[in-house]
Protein backbone atom coordinates (compact mmCIF):
# COMPACT_ATOMS: atom_id res chain seq x y z
CA UNK A 1 0.00 0.00 0.00
CA UNK A 2 1.47 3.44 -1.08
CA UNK A 3 0.07 7.15 -1.11
CA UNK A 4 3.03 7.80 -3.66
CA UNK A 5 1.36 7.61 -7.10
CA UNK A 6 4.41 7.32 -8.90
CA UNK A 7 5.68 4.32 -6.46
CA UNK A 8 2.12 2.95 -7.18
CA UNK A 9 2.42 3.02 -10.60
CA UNK A 10 6.24 2.05 -11.20
CA UNK A 11 5.33 -1.00 -8.78
CA UNK A 12 1.77 -2.25 -9.29
CA UNK A 13 0.15 -4.64 -11.47
CA UNK A 14 -2.74 -3.17 -10.66
CA UNK A 15 -3.95 -0.40 -8.66
CA UNK A 16 -7.24 -0.24 -6.26
CA UNK A 17 -8.39 4.18 -5.84
CA UNK A 18 -10.53 4.45 -3.00
CA UNK A 19 -12.13 7.26 -2.06
CA UNK A 20 -14.76 7.91 0.68
CA UNK A 21 -14.32 4.12 1.34
CA UNK A 22 -15.09 3.06 -1.91
CA UNK A 23 -13.27 2.00 -4.71
CA UNK A 24 -13.31 4.15 -7.54
CA UNK A 25 -11.11 2.21 -10.11
CA UNK A 26 -9.30 -1.15 -9.54
CA UNK A 27 -6.97 -1.54 -12.94
CA UNK A 28 -3.79 -1.86 -14.51
CA UNK A 29 -1.78 1.23 -13.72
CA UNK A 30 -1.58 2.12 -17.72
CA UNK A 31 -5.01 2.48 -17.71
CA UNK A 32 -5.89 4.43 -14.95
CA UNK A 33 -3.09 6.75 -15.86
CA UNK A 34 -4.88 6.81 -19.77
CA UNK A 35 -8.68 5.76 -18.54
CA UNK A 36 -9.36 7.01 -15.41
CA UNK A 37 -13.06 6.43 -14.21
CA UNK A 38 -12.77 10.38 -12.21
CA UNK A 39 -10.94 13.71 -12.92
CA UNK A 40 -9.95 13.57 -9.31
CA UNK A 41 -8.36 10.31 -10.45
CA UNK A 42 -6.41 11.52 -12.78
CA UNK A 43 -4.91 14.86 -11.10
CA UNK A 44 -3.91 12.55 -7.88
CA UNK A 45 -1.54 11.21 -11.01
CA UNK A 46 -0.46 14.63 -12.52
CA UNK A 47 -1.79 16.97 -14.83
CA UNK A 48 -4.93 15.66 -16.48
CA UNK A 49 -7.06 17.95 -19.03
CA UNK A 50 -10.18 17.19 -20.63
CA UNK A 51 -12.62 17.37 -23.34
CA UNK A 52 -16.12 16.11 -22.10
CA UNK A 53 -15.40 13.38 -20.06
CA UNK A 54 -12.31 12.13 -22.65
CA UNK A 55 -8.54 12.57 -20.81
CA UNK A 56 -5.94 14.22 -22.07
CA UNK A 57 -2.09 13.87 -20.25
CA UNK A 58 0.52 16.17 -21.35
CA UNK A 59 1.85 13.67 -23.96
CA UNK A 60 -0.84 13.70 -25.94
CA UNK A 61 -1.10 17.72 -26.83
CA UNK A 62 0.90 19.07 -29.26
CA UNK A 63 1.28 23.42 -29.04
CA UNK A 64 1.81 24.62 -32.65
CA UNK A 65 1.93 28.17 -33.94
CA UNK A 66 0.52 26.92 -37.24
CA UNK A 67 -3.23 26.26 -37.93
CA UNK A 68 -4.17 23.43 -36.30
CA UNK A 69 -7.14 21.07 -34.55
CA UNK A 70 -7.74 23.48 -32.24
CA UNK A 71 -7.36 27.00 -31.41
CA UNK A 72 -6.08 28.16 -27.92
CA UNK A 73 -5.91 31.25 -26.37
CA UNK A 74 -3.37 31.90 -23.65
CA UNK A 75 -5.22 33.33 -20.17
CA UNK A 76 -1.91 32.61 -18.22
CA UNK A 77 1.89 32.00 -18.16
CA UNK A 78 3.57 30.78 -15.32
CA UNK A 79 6.92 31.01 -14.90
CA UNK A 80 8.31 27.22 -13.57
CA UNK A 81 12.15 27.54 -14.17
CA UNK A 82 12.58 25.39 -17.21
CA UNK A 83 9.46 25.75 -18.59
CA UNK A 84 6.37 27.92 -18.68
CA UNK A 85 3.08 26.42 -17.25
CA UNK A 86 0.51 27.69 -19.32
CA UNK A 87 -3.26 27.78 -18.36
CA UNK A 88 -5.40 27.91 -22.35
CA UNK A 89 -8.10 27.63 -23.38
CA UNK A 90 -8.88 24.88 -26.23
CA UNK A 91 -12.13 25.27 -28.52
CA UNK A 92 -13.79 22.41 -29.60
CA UNK A 93 -16.93 22.05 -31.49
CA UNK A 94 -17.73 25.65 -30.02
CA UNK A 95 -17.06 24.59 -26.52
CA UNK A 96 -14.20 25.67 -24.53
CA UNK A 97 -12.02 23.72 -22.20
CA UNK A 98 -9.63 24.77 -19.92
CA UNK A 99 -6.20 23.03 -19.96
CA UNK A 100 -3.05 23.58 -18.51
CA UNK A 101 0.23 22.56 -20.18
CA UNK A 102 4.23 23.33 -20.35
CA UNK A 103 5.96 25.55 -22.63
CA UNK A 104 9.25 24.86 -23.60
CA UNK A 105 9.33 26.51 -26.77
CA UNK A 106 8.26 30.15 -26.47
CA UNK A 107 4.58 29.89 -26.82
CA UNK A 108 4.06 32.20 -23.44
CA UNK A 109 4.57 34.91 -25.58
CA UNK A 110 1.41 34.46 -27.87
CA UNK A 111 -1.72 35.62 -27.00
CA UNK A 112 -3.36 32.11 -29.58
CA UNK A 113 -2.28 29.18 -31.03
CA UNK A 114 -3.37 26.46 -32.46
CA UNK A 115 -3.25 22.51 -30.79
CA UNK A 116 -3.51 19.07 -31.62
CA UNK A 117 -4.70 16.03 -29.40
CA UNK A 118 -3.34 12.87 -30.32
CA UNK A 119 -5.49 9.53 -29.02
CA UNK A 120 -3.41 6.10 -27.14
Amino acid sequence: MTHDPKEAIAISDKIAFIQDGEIIQYDTPQNIYHQPKSKELASFFGVANFIDEKCYRLSQITLTKEDGIYKAVLKDAIFRGDYYELHINVEVNEKTYPFIVFDYENFHTLEAFSVSLSDL
